[in-house]
């Protein structure tokens, strides 16, 4: 089709990278001319970014994530628009019917000084906190260009209705809030009422909903000394620590279960080895597990809800040796 049109119209078609589409660019072009410098168009969340930004005081943590994450963006479409142009041009199909009239401008481009990124996630953890509507449009932008990797919270998770057990205590003590930015990272479509975990400031949404009440997001470590005292096995993996307080077990990439053979077991493992060494680090399953034979035994079997195991349990089978590795 394209070389039909090539023979139709006698010369070459012009193409422009999607990142340097403006049509008034676009308009402007005649055939014959010299490929020209253009600005990558704005990416559609930048400006949400740059009024966050401007209303911040200089030098904020606030205002360098914003201003660091704008950048990123741009700098992001700048790169699409090299590649295509590379690909157009190593492509001996199409190439030879075809021009391109558009290069992006790169000044500036992946130059600018990286912010730290401990600024980066205060900066983030402050616009969390915030209720307004700017706040929460710039923190699902965050969520879908990093994933998790600045924030406290990862993966959400649900508590049936009506919460049992170790889930009832949890929300017993769930504070009710305004919404904020944090509560990005929950369902919100079906909210009736916002909380806070007061211990962990996890965000939380009460859904009008008969088969599930409460949706959270799980901490990516556990913000206490207090080392492992047990771990309750049910539709949420729960850990309390030696003071007495419950937590929902940490996670990043998958959600911790039990009683099969896959990657979530596999994760419960790796975070009971990593809570029973240390209670405040972070684990993650990265694909490739390298964790206690026995602890990954225990991650399968298929226990009834609500069973409790002691941090005494655990570190039996856990002394017992032998590892899982390369599966």
């Amino acid at each position: 089709m394209w070389a039909d049109l090539v023979r139709a119209l006698g010369r070459p078609l012009p193409w422009w990278p999607p990142a340097l589409r403006r049509p008034a660019d676009m308009a402007g072009w005649a055939p014959g001319q010299a490929a020209a410098t253009y600005e990558a168009v704005t990416h559609s969340d930048v400006p949400a970014l740059i009024r966050l930004a401007d209303a911040e005081p200089a030098g904020s943590a606030a205002r360098i994530a914003a201003i660091s994450l704008a950048v990123e963006l741009r700098d992001t479409l700048i790169s699409l628009a090299l590649s295509d142009i590379e690909d157009m041009e190593t492509d001996d199909t199409h190439w030879a019917n075809t021009v391109t009239p558009a290069r992006p401008a790169t000044l500036g481009h992946s130059q600018y000084p990286s912010a730290p990124a401990e600024v980066v996630r205060e900066g983030w953890l402050n616009i969390a906190g915030r209720a307004d509507q700017l706040a929460w449009d710039c923190m699902k932008t965050a969520m879908d260009f990093y994933g998790d990797e600045y924030f406290l919270f990862g993966r959400e998770f649900f508590i049936a209705s009506p919460p049992a057990g170790a889930s009832a205590e949890w929300v017993g003590r769930l504070v009710p809030c305004q919404r904020t930015a944090a509560h990005a990272f929950v369902s919100t479509d079906k909210a009736g009422a916002f909380f806070e975990d007061p211990v962990t400031g996890m965000p939380v949404a009460r859904l009008d909903s008969e088969v599930v009440t409460y949706s959270s997001a799980a901490p990516h470590r556990l913000p206490t000394s207090s080392p492992l005292a047990e771990v309750i096995l049910d539709e949420v993996i729960w850990i309390r620590t030696e003071d007495g307080v419950l937590y929902p077990a940490p996670c990043s990439d998958y959600h911790p279960r039990f009683g099969y053979d896959g990657s979530a077991p596999t994760t419960l493992a790796i975070v009971l080895e990593t809570l029973l060494d240390d209670i405040g680090r972070a684990s993650k399953y990265r694909g490739v597990p390298d964790v206690s034979f026995w602890l990954f035994q225990i991650a399968q079997k298929d226990w009834p809800s609500g069973t409790v195991l002691t941090r005494a349990q655990l570190l039996k089978h856990l002394e017992r040796g032998g590892r899982v590795s390369g599966r």
